[in-house]
């Protein structure tokens, strides 16, 4: 009997544990976008914490440009047909989100 009580009271709390992990998630992925826009094309993939940019330039230069900003990505080409894009992912802290969406606005300036 406490058994399943144990059980239904730890299977509740992990349900609403992922429940708010999945809400943070969809939160720092729109504040991404929201962010970014009207500087790049976005894909965003179906149950992930990562989405895809069209680059500015060839994803190549792109990705060095911003890594020397601090900014790692990486080229899309290695997740199948996005040549042209380059991987990022949300999986951090808001402070982080927002420092992103300053590093690739400044960076889609440049050509």
């Amino acid at each position: 009997q406490v058994g399943h009580f144990y059980f239904a009271v730890i299977g509740h709390y992990h349900v609403a544990t992922t429940e708010s992990i999945l809400e943070q998630y969809k939160r720092k992925r729109d504040s991404l976008v929201e962010g970014i826009k009207n500087d790049y094309q976005v894909i965003i993939p179906d149950g992930a914490f990562y989405l895809f940019l069209k680059t500015p330039v060839p994803a190549d230069k792109f990705v060095k440009t911003l890594i020397k900003k601090g900014l790692a990505v990486v080229p899309g080409k290695a997740f199948g047909n996005y040549k042209n894009f380059v991987r990022i992912s949300y999986a951090v802290s808001d402070a982080e989100i927002a420092q992103m969406v300053e590093t690739l606005k400044d960076a889609s300036k440049e050509k």
